[in-house]
C-alpha cells in the first residue's frame, strides 16, 4: 500500500510502494476488525451504544490528510446537536463552517501542504481547546473538554482508560476523541492522527474507532490495550505522549 498523511506530526510521511500487505495487521493477527465483519456489539439487547448511533447519520472523511481533527469535532458536535431540540431552519455543522467560525491556528494548520517545514495537524492540548471552543460556540456554553495523556508503563493508565470508556458508553452526554499512532492500529504508515471513539465493548475490551481517514479506512474495532499502545506513543511536536479528550456537554 502506498500512503502520504501527515495528520498531527509536522512531517510529510509515505510508505514505500512493495508487496502487498494485509490492511489491518499481520495476516491471521490483525490488530484491528473493520466495522462490517463484527456488528454483534450494536445489536445486543441492553447495550444502547449513544455515540455509535447519535454520530453514524454525521459520519464526515477529513478532507485532506491534516484534517483528521476537524472531521472529528465536526462529528462529535454534530451528533451532541441531535440530542437537543432543533427545528426546521436549524442546519448540519460542515467542516468548512466549523472551520470558518474557529479560523487562526485551526485554520492555519488544516491548511493545503505548504511543504516539509510546516506545522500540520493538531496537538492533544490544541485537539482540547479546539474541541471546548466548538461546542461552546454551538449550542453548548458550559461544555468542557479535557486532555488525558498516557503513559503505558503506568499500571493506572490502562484502568483510567477503561473507566472512561465503559463512563461513555453508558452516558449521551460526552465524547471521547483519541489522539494517537495510526501504525499501532493499522500497521500503516507511522503518523499522528486523531478519531472519535464510537462505541466500548467492555466484555471484549475492545474499541470502535470511527476512523476519519475515509480514502483508506472504515469503523474499525481494536482492543483497548492496542489503543492504549497507540495513545501513549509520543507526538513529535511536543515531545509529550498523546492520549485523548473528554467532551462534556
Amino acid at each position: 500500500m502506498i500512503r502520504a498523511m501527515a495528520c498531527v506530526l509536522g512531517v510529510f510521511l509515505g510508505v514505500t510502494a512493495g508487496a502487498a500487505q494485509p490492511k489491518y495487521g499481520p495476516e491471521g493477527a490483525p490488530h484491528a476488525v473493520p466495522l462490517v465483519q463484527d456488528t454483534g456489539h450494536l445489536k445486543e439487547p441492553g447495550k444502547p451504544a449513544p455515540d455509535y448511533w447519535a454520530m453514524a447519520g454525521f459520519y464526515v472523511p477529513q478532507f485532506n490528510g491534516a484534517a483528521c481533527s476537524l472531521a472529528s469535532v465536526t462529528m462529535a458536535l454534530n451528533a451532541a446537536r441531535s440530542r437537543i431540540t432543533r427545528h426546521a431552519d436549524t442546519r448540519v455543522i460542515l467542516q468548512q463552517e466549523l472551520l470558518s467560525q474557529m479560523g487562526g491556528e485551526w485554520k492555519r494548520r488544516v491548511a493545503p501542504f505548504l511543504g516539509l517545514s510546516s506545522v500540520r495537524g493538531v496537538t492533544l492540548d490544541l485537539l482540547a481547546r479546539f474541541a471546548q471552543e466548538s461546542f461552546r460556540k454551538n449550542g453548548f456554553p458550559t461544555a468542557k473538554a479535557e486532555a488525558v495523556r498516557l503513559d503505558p508503563r503506568d499500571p493506572q493508565s490502562l484502568v483510567r482508560l477503561r473507566r472512561d470508556l465503559e463512563t461513555n458508553e453508558a452516558s449521551a452526554s460526552d465524547f471521547i476523541l483519541i489522539n494517537f499512532d495510526q501504525k499501532v492500529l493499522t500497521d500503516d504508515t507511522s503518523v499522528g492522527h486523531i478519531a472519535p471513539i464510537g462505541a466500548y465493548d467492555a466484555a471484549k475490551r475492545r474499541v470502535l474507532v470511527m476512523e476519519p481517514d475515509r480514502e483508506w479506512y472504515e469503523p474499525y474495532w481494536v482492543s483497548d490495550e492496542r489503543l492504549l499502545q497507540a495513545m501513549a506513543t509520543i507526538d513529535g511536536e511536543t515531545g509529550k505522549s498523546r492520549g485523548y479528550v473528554r467532551i462534556l456537554f
